[in-house]
């Protein structure tokens, strides 16, 4: 039973194409939190960074949206070519 759980798993990820684009999914999250950090950290007081801080939270959360999107056009261009069905 858990051997048909772990390979359905493995299946639908790699449908998706998750498996093969980890490195993309940290590259997306890293990137733009990266950008975010250096956009916090840019102000000139305490109270500007702390006014910034929404971007240390919401920019990495961007970066995923990215990434799910990604997949999913990726996923429909499968689709659309009759890879997957």
């Amino acid at each position: 039973m858990a051997d048909d759980v772990a390979r359905g798993l493995i299946g639908l990820l790699r449908m998706l194409g998750v498996a093969g684009a980890t490195w993309q999914l940290l590259l997306w999250v890293g990137g733009i939190s990266l950008a975010g950090t250096i956009f916090v950290y840019s102000g000139k007081t305490p109270w500007e960074r702390a006014d910034r801080l929404w971007g240390l939270i919401s920019i990495p959360l961007i970066g995923l949206a990215a990434f799910v999107a990604w997949v999913a056009l990726r996923w429909l261009v499968n689709v659309g070519n009759g890879i997957v069905s």
